[in-house]
């Protein structure tokens, strides 16, 4: 702050203001500059400060106001300061209800006798007056502590909002005691609550309450258990499932009592991860919203093949969506699909938005043929980017590919990411078949598992150019900085691609080495002979 200005507010400060403000203004004026939804660590303290600084009366009331000083408990400020100015610090904050902000760093071993630790925990003893808790663990372990139990044995009667989570591994479990809820079963107020990491009871009044949006339901639930807890939230706009594999199974669905079907039209988003006896639980009792959008992972396995259940009447709805949703059919997309031994998958995106993302773990060649046949059944004629990077391996897959391929545009496909096996592949397709790819602006080739030998690769990247040379509409650009092989290294020998004058090869000098660019026909051909490859 500048001399002039310091000597302003000094002056100011001498002075009354002409006209008196209510102290309800003052506090709104107060409560609007002290308390923004986004609070940063000084933020708050540089509000308040600024504040008193307009006259003695406001700093006056500012100073003695218990409930300013109770809505700048920041953890991020606090933590550096020392043990007596937090002290004085709650001291001013008298009985009025608590905003607590901001990080706390824990360690695994001695971490409750730590001054500002211990701070922490004397504010969490308060719970009674605690209005607004969003706290961030940063790092650090389990809380075996006693000081959390009083979550479930005390009740919150002015909370509000409850944000807890943590940047690396963290978890506070409840006492182990039958039937306890947290914050005894008593938080009239709370309207958001966020708490990924706890495993608790669903079944407490005022879960209801809550505007929650984004449900997100622990890894110790079965999909039976998470759809009950979803019919408590008919708001939600997103669902998180998350049972990954290794999770011992909870207890059967026919076990517990039936679920109807769920009708969340508000429900955009379910993102699902678990065994495809899981999804079928899951997908069969939703009913979301026609646009609603799905990211599914489905773990097979030797016992839960993904094949012998049935999956794709659940699946569709959300594949039918993607692809033919209004909103999206002329918009540009990117479609990456990959039929792998150890995963199938197939992405839709617009822009980095995820339109559907669904992978199989242990797909059988069966499901791949059939997800092959049903993606490429559908108008691609919007596809900007296509990634495809493996196909399954049954006789009928070149005929899955020429369907594809057909069903794409030439005005929009711009980008094509392959594998040498897929190369191979689409050289085999006619002149006239392979013409959506004429007016490709960048190819990126890729190796794969189990690629060709580099001599194919080459022969059919060749072959497969000199068809498309004839009707390329502007230079195109060929990537093979990913073209790498394993085992011991082998010089690739690109020099075959500089009769195609005006083409750019991206290339690197070694695996890990800088990137270098060549335009062929331009009289240096050896440099494409300089790329070192794992073989």
């Amino acid at each position: 702050m500048s001399s002039s200005t310091s000597h302003d507010l000094s002056k100011y400060a001498e002075t009354q203001l002409q006209g008196p403000i209510n102290f309800d203004v003052l506090w709104r004026i107060l409560q609007l500059l002290s308390d923004p939804e986004e609070p940063d660590e000084e933020t708050r303290f540089k509000a308040v400060y600024n504040i008193a600084q307009v006259c003695r009366t406001w700093r006056t009331f500012t100073l003695d106001c218990a409930s300013i000083w109770a809505s700048m408990v920041n953890l991020n400020v606090l933590s550096k300061s020392s043990e007596q100015w937090r002290e004085e610090f709650m001291r001013r904050t008298g009985n009025a209800p608590l905003s607590i902000y901001g990080t706390l760093a824990t360690w695994t071993s001695d971490w409750e006798s730590r001054p500002h630790h211990v701070f922490f925990l004397s504010l969490i003893a308060q719970l009674h007056r605690i209005r607004i808790f969003r706290v961030v663990i940063q790092a650090g372990t389990s809380f075996l502590t006693n000081a959390w139990e009083i979550l479930w044995t005390s009740p919150a009667p002015i909370l509000e909002e409850f944000d807890l989570h943590a940047k690396d591994d963290f978890a506070i479990y409840p006492p182990k005691v039958s039937g306890v809820r947290l914050f005894k079963d008593h938080a009239p107020r709370l309207r958001l609550f966020s708490w990924p990491k706890l495993v608790f009871s669903y079944n407490v009044s005022w879960v209801p309450q809550l505007t929650l949006t984004n449900v997100i339901t622990h890894p110790v639930f079965t999909a039976h258990q998470a759809l009950n807890i979803l019919q408590r939230f008919p708001g939600a706009r997103t669902l998180t499932y998350d049972r990954a594999p290794g999770h011992k199974n909870g207890e059967d669905a026919s076990a517990s009592p039936p679920l109807s079907s769920l009708n969340l039209p508000h429900l955009s988003r379910i993102n699902f991860r678990g065994s495809p006896h899981g999804c079928l639980s899951m997908l069969s009792h939703i009913t979301p919203s026609p646009s609603c959008s799905l990211a599914a992972s489905i773990y097979g396995s030797s016992n839960e093949n993904p094949f012998n259940y049935d999956l794709e009447s659940f699946l569709m709805p959300y594949i039918r969506s993607a692809f033919l949703a209004e909103e999206y059919l002329d918009m540009n997309k990117s479609l990456s699909m990959s039929f792998g031994s150890q995963i199938t998958s197939f992405v839709l995106k617009h822009n980095e938005a995820s339109l559907l993302s669904i992978d199989f773990t242990g797909a059988s060649t069966e499901l791949q043929m059939r997800y092959l046949t049903i993606i490429s059944s559908f108008p691609l004629c919007s596809i900007e980017k296509l990634h495809l990077l493996t196909l399954p391996k049954n006789e009928l897959a070149f005929s899955g590919l020429r369907r594809l391929v057909s069903n794409l545009s030439s005005a929009s496909l711009k980008e094509l990411s392959i594998t040498g096996r897929v190369l191979a592949c689409l050289n085999m397709l006619s002149t006239e078949e392979i013409a959506p790819l004429s007016r490709l602006e960048h190819i990126e080739l890729q190796s794969g598992i189990r690629e060709l030998h580099f001599g194919d690769v080459i022969q059919n990247l060749v072959s497969l150019l000199r068809r498309l040379q004839a009707v390329w509409k502007k230079p195109v650009v060929l990537d093979v900085t990913q073209y790498y092989r394993h085992k011991t290294l082998l010089r690739c020998d690109w020099r075959p691609l500089d009769e195609f004058q005006g083409l750019t090869v991206v290339f690197k000098g070694h695996f890990l080495g800088r990137v270098y660019q060549y335009i062929c026909g331009t009289g240096h051909p050896e440099m494409l002979a300089r790329y070192q490859c794992r073989a």
